[in-house]
Parts: C-alpha cells; sequence; structure tokens
C-alpha cells in the first residue's frame, strides 16, 4: 500500500483458548494495556512477526550490517535467534512448544529454513528445487509452523519461480504449486500459513501476474478461490477452524481487508478511515482460532494504524504510546486476544509492542 513502511509478513498464530463469542465482542479493546519493547542491540527496529498462546513472541531486529531474529519470552526476556552460519536470521513463526521456523541467508547470499525448537537445538534445511546460485537470493523461505511442528513455506528456483513446500514433522519434504501458477519470472506459489490439522493458505501468481488464494488440504488437495470483483486475493493466514484472513485489491486499485469463512463465505472490510485511493487501504495479518483478526490499513494522507476486528465485525483502530501519527502495524494475535506489532517512532525508529485487551 502506497506510503506503508511495513512490508506484508505472514505469520498466524492459532489457539485454542475458550472465550464466550459475546465477550470477544465487546473485550476490543476499552483499556488496552501496551508495554513496548525492543531487543537488545536493536538501534535500526524490532519487528515482532508471531505470538503463541503462552505470550511468546518471535520476531527479527535490525543493527548496522546485521539482521538477528529474537525470541521474547512472557516475562520479556530477549534471546537472539542466529542460525549457525547465517549472516541475516528472521524468525517468522512460533508455535506453542516454543518451537520456531524462519529463514537465514548465508554468506553466498542464498536463503535457507530452520527450525529452533525450544531448548535452543536447530535444524536446518532447503527445499528440493531451492536455488542455489550465488548472489542470487534464491533458496527456501520458512513462512508458518503449526502445533505439530510442520512447516509451511515456499522456495524460488534456478529460475526465480516461486512453489511450496510443507515440511513434515519429521523432516520430510513435499512441494507443490497452485493450479495454473505461472512460471515466468517471480511468479509462482507462495505458501504462507499451516494450521494445526496441517491444512495450508497462501497465493500463487498466474502468466498475467494475477494473484489468486488457495488452501491446500493435508491430502494435497488444492482448492482456489477469489473475493469477487478483485483483481488480485492474497490469502495470508489460517486459523485453526479453517477461516482464512488476508487482503485483495478491488478495481479501483484500493487494497481491502477480507475473511473466508471455513464454508467458503467471504466477508471484505476496510479500517476505518481507510483511503479510498488506489494503492491505500486495509490488509489482514492474522487470524486467532475464534475469528479475531488483526491488520494494518493506510490513509489517503499515507498514515498507517493498526486495527483489531473481532468475529462479529467491530473494527478498533490501535496506535502505540510513542507512535508518529498512522506508524502503528498489528500483526499477530493469540486467543486471548494479546497482539504483537510494531511502530515507527519520532526519529523513523521501529520498536516492537504487545497489546493486552
Amino acid at each position: 500500500m502506497q506510503g506503508t513502511k511495513k512490508a506484508f509478513s505472514y505469520g498466524c498464530l492459532l489457539g485454542v483458548a475458550v472465550m464466550s463469542a459475546q465477550h470477544r465482542e465487546t473485550m476490543h479493546y476499552r483499556t488496552p494495556k501496551y508495554n513496548t519493547f525492543e531487543a537488545p542491540g536493536a538501534s535500526l527496529g524490532t519487528y515482532p512477526e508471531s505470538i503463541n498462546e503462552p505470550g511468546a513472541i518471535a520476531g527479527w531486529y535490525s543493527a548496522p550490517n546485521q539482521q538477528h531474529g529474537f525470541l521474547r519470552a512472557p516475562d520479556g526476556t530477549f534471546t537472539a535467534i542466529d542460525a549457525p552460519g547465517a549472516v541475516y536470521t528472521v524468525a517468522e513463526s512460533i508455535n506453542d512448544a516454543g518451537t520456531v521456523a524462519g529463514s537465514y541467508q548465508d554468506a553466498h547470499y542464498l536463503y535457507h529454513g530452520f527450525r529452533r525448537a525450544a531448548n535452543g537445538g536447530y535444524a536446518e534445511f532447503d527445499a528440493p528445487g531451492a536455488g542455489t546460485v550465488d548472489g542470487s537470493g534464491q533458496g527456501t523461505f520458512a513462512r508458518s509452523i503449526n502445533a505439530g511442528g510442520a512447516v509451511a513455506g515456499d522456495y524460488v528456483d534456478a529460475n526465480y519461480v516461486h512453489h511450496g513446500f510443507l515440511l513434515a514433522a519429521d523432516g520430510t519434504i513435499s512441494t507443490f504449486d497452485g493450479p495454473g501458477a505461472g512460471t515466468g519470472l517471480y511468479q509462482g506459489t507462495n505458501a504462507f500459513s499451516i494450521n494445526t490439522a496441517g491444512t495450508i493458505a497462501g497465493s500463487y501468481s498466474d502468466t498475467t501476474n494475477g494473484s489468486h488464494g488457495f488452501l491446500r488440504s493435508p491430502g494435497g488437495t488444492i482448492a482456489v478461490f477469489d473475493v469477487a470483483g478483485s483483481t488480485s486475493t492474497n490469502a495470508l493466514c489460517i486459523n485453526a477452524k479453517g477461516a482464512v484472513a488476508g487482503y485483495y485489491i478491488g478495481a479501483d486499485g484500493k487494497f481491502h481487508g477480507f475473511v473466508r469463512a471455513s464454508g467458503g463465505a467471504i466477508t471484505s472490510f476496510d479500517g476505518p478511515g481507510a483511503g479510498a485511493k488506489g494503492n491505500s487501504g486495509t490488509s489482514a495479518a492474522g487470524i486467532n482460532t475464534h475469528g479475531d483478526i488483526v491488520g494494518y490499513y493506510s490513509t489517503d494522507t499515507t498514515d498507517d494504524h493498526g486495527f483489531v476486528r473481532a468475529p462479529g465485525g467491530k473494527i478498533v483502530t490501535l496506535n502505540a504510546p510513542g507512535a508518529i501519527p498512522g506508524g502503528t502495524f498489528a500483526q499477530a494475535i493469540d486467543t486471548v486476544g494479546m497482539v504483537a506489532g510494531s511502530y515507527y517512532d519520532a526519529n523513523d525508529v521501529v520498536h516492537g509492542f504487545v497489546l493486552v485487551p
């Protein structure tokens, strides 16, 4: 979206706690409590990406010529995550057991996936067919991990085409492509989120560079969907019940959020005050088991705000304390409604936050 400083990122929290629908609808967010933080040494920014049920947050932080993953424990303790041989590391997703999935760049500018166990042990992997050309930026990108330890993501081959992959808990890797996925430069399939059952949500670009959402069942069947009237549909998150959230681009060029119920019904939505011009608008970034959605939206003046959308459709804007006007991004939400995200301060430095409803 035009003016949006934060690139789209793709993690999703899958929880199982019980909460009444009425409470979920009214809790957003009368007296929110923001806890802001930055990773030690993060002089250029802290970027939370995922939050698990106990409240641990995974993400990454930046310093001059360095990028590291991090794990922030519920008590606020930080652990740096650097995969063996990594020049840059990004922690993308954390499950309730504390296993983190992400990617790292090596000295040859190639990318590899990793799983980091709660005890600190690393298991690195590469999808079969991932490109290996020095300096190319090709390789394997792990996006999401589920409760059982399965990881979904995508890889870039030697021709710069994207393909989806599934890393099973036992280390077996399966690759796949969306039906009709393009095979041209930077076209192909991206797998962004996996739920407890093993269903994967993602998007693929066709030969005309139009994007389509898809769901890949645990058995490997791929179902394609598009939001009515869209020129591009991008599915970014799936919860344990099979509801999917993301964004689409309308015929006017504006970005809109959407949620697709497990039965297939699609509802679109916009943040309050979201821009009406092309290249502005709304994107969902995370969805929990109850159907609470977080994300961000931009206005016509390029201000960016976080939001929480309750299952019944109520949307509340989030602006972290200390953030510049329109500089807040909500990234992930757990089952009880804790939100992790980031914000820009007046010096254009990015900080993390966790919001307790």
